[in-house]
Parts: structure tokens; C-alpha cells; sequence
């Protein structure tokens, strides 16, 4: 008997721990989308805007250089 409760001790011990591993996993997994996305959003964003200031730069070179 003492084998049998020792060994469900063991099991339950070992169910915690990884219920706790898989909720760890679901929590870094959920951070790491958030901020892969979150990020390449921004980094596109940045990306956008400095392409913007080089195309109005180029616009307005060219509008020097035509006289306008």
C-alpha cells in the first residue's frame, strides 16, 4: 500500500509540474507572437516612414533641379 500511495505521490507531483511546463510554454509562446508582431509592425512602420522621407527628399531634389 505504501508502494501504491508513494507512487500516486509521485504521479501527482509529476502532473503539477507539467501542468506548470505546458502553462509556461502557452505563456512565453503568447509573449513571443506579441512581440514578434508587435514588433515587425513597428519595424515596418519605421521602415515605411524612412522609405516616405527618402521619396519626398527625392521629390524635392527634383523639383530643384527642374526649377519649381
Amino acid at each position: 500500500m505504501e508502494c501504491f500511495a508513494s507512487t500516486i505521490f509521485w504521479f501527482y507531483c509529476e502532473e503539477e509540474k507539467a501542468k506548470e511546463l505546458i502553462e509556461e510554454y502557452y505563456s512565453e509562446k503568447e509573449k513571443r507572437a506579441r512581440f514578434t508582431y508587435e514588433l515587425r509592425t513597428v519595424a515596418l512602420e519605421n521602415k515605411a516612414e524612412t522609405s516616405l522621407k527618402k521619396a519626398r527628399r527625392f521629390n524635392e531634389e527634383i523639383r530643384k533641379i527642374l526649377g519649381r
